[in-house]
C-alpha cells in the first residue's frame, strides 16, 4: 500500500474577481506569492477567479477562450511552476458549444494540468422581489464528477451550487476522498443563510477537509459576494474562516489523517443500509 503524506500546507485565497482578465491575473499572482512565501503545498481560489461578469452583464461567446487558449488558465500553469505550488484556480469561465462551461483546473506544482472538472449543478435561482440569477442561460452543465490522486490522498472537485447535492459529496467520499474543494460565489442571502450549514454538513456526513475558497465583496457591474472562505475538518470544525468585506489570504497546515480517524469513528460510509418507502394515506373521504 503506498503511503499518504499527511500534513497539506494550504493557502486560500479570498478574491473580489472583475470582468477583465488582466486585473484577475494580477490577483493570481499576488496570491501565489503570498503562498509561497507562507511555504504551502497548495493555493486554493474561488469560483469564477479568472473572470466574474456583472449580474446583468451577459459578453458574448467570442469574448471568452477554449481551455487551452484561456489566458488565465495559462497564467495559472505559469504561477504553479513558478512558486512551485500545487493550484486549483476555484474556476473560470470557458468556451463550450454553444455556452460557456464553469471549469475547474488543478494543476501541480510542475505547471501541469491534472485535474479538470466542468460544474454539474447550475445555480438558478429566483429570489422573492429581487431580479433571478439563471446560470443555465449562460453556461451549460458538465455531466462527469472528478476525483485526482496526489501525494496526500484523493481529492474530489466541486463548484459552488454543487454544495447543495450531497450525493455527489458520498459518491467521492466513498471512493475514498481525503479533501473536496468547493470554491464558490454565493450570494449575501444564500451565504447568510445557508453556507456555513451545508459546508459543515458535506464535512460531516463524509469525513472529509472541505476546503470553500469564496468570492467577496462589490464586483463590478453591482453584484455582491458573501465571502466567508472556510476550511472545514473531518469533524465538521471551522478551523479558519475568512471574514465577508475584502480579499485576504491566509495559510493553514491541515492533517489529512484526521479523515481515516474521523471514519474510523463514526463509520457512516460504510452504515447505509437498502430500503424502501412505504406510502401511507391518511386522507378522509366523506360523502
Amino acid at each position: 500500500m503506498v503511503s499518504m503524506r499527511a500534513d497539506l500546507r494550504l493557502g486560500i485565497a479570498q478574491t473580489t474577481s472583475s470582468h477583465h482578465f488582466d486585473e484577475n491575473i494580477h490577483a493570481l499572482w499576488r496570491a501565489g506569492k503570498a503562498a509561497h512565501a507562507s511555504r504551502c503545498h497548495l493555493l486554493v481560489l474561488p469560483e469564477m477567479s479568472g473572470f466574474l461578469a456583472a449580474q446583468d452583464d451577459h459578453p458574448p461567446l467570442s469574448k471568452f477562450y477554449l481551455s487551452e487558449n484561456d489566458p488565465y488558465l495559462g497564467a495559472a500553469k505559469e504561477c504553479a511552476k513558478t512558486f512551485k505550488l500545487w493550484l486549483h484556480i476555484g474556476s473560470t469561465p470557458i468556451r463550450g458549444n454553444d455556452k460557456l462551461l464553469n471549469h475547474s483546473v488543478l494543476i501541480n506544482s510542475l505547471g501541469e494540468t491534472r485535474c479538470i472538472y466542468n460544474k454539474i449543478h447550475l445555480f438558478d435561482y429566483r429570489p422573492d422581489h429581487h431580479q433571478p440569477l439563471l446560470e443555465s442561460n449562460r453556461f451549460s452543465a458538465g455531466d462527469e464528477g472528478a476525483l485526482v490522486q496526489t501525494d496526500w490522498g484523493l481529492w474530489g472537485l466541486c463548484i459552488c451550487y454543487d454544495l447543495r447535492f450531497p450525493n455527489l459529496f458520498r459518491d467521492y467520499a466513498k471512493r475514498g476522498a481525503r479533501l473536496i474543494f468547493v470554491p464558490s460565489a454565493f450570494t449575501l442571502e444564500t451565504g447568510r443563510d445557508h453556507w456555513m450549514s451545508l459546508l459543515r454538513a458535506r464535512a460531516i456526513e463524509n469525513g472529509c477537509w472541505i476546503v470553500a475558497a469564496a468570492q467577496v465583496g462589490h464586483h463590478s457591474g453591482g453584484r455582491e459576494t458573501y465571502g466567508h472562505s472556510m476550511l472545514i475538518s473531518p469533524w465538521g470544525r471551522v478551523v479558519l474562516e475568512l471574514g465577508g468585506d475584502a480579499t485576504e489570504f491566509a495559510a493553514q497546515t491541515l492533517n489529512l489523517d484526521e479523515v481515516e480517524n474521523s471514519r474510523r469513528q463514526i463509520d457512516s460510509l460504510n452504515h447505509g443500509r437498502p430500503y424502501s418507502i412505504k406510502y401511507f394515506d391518511d386522507r378522509r373521504h366523506v360523502d
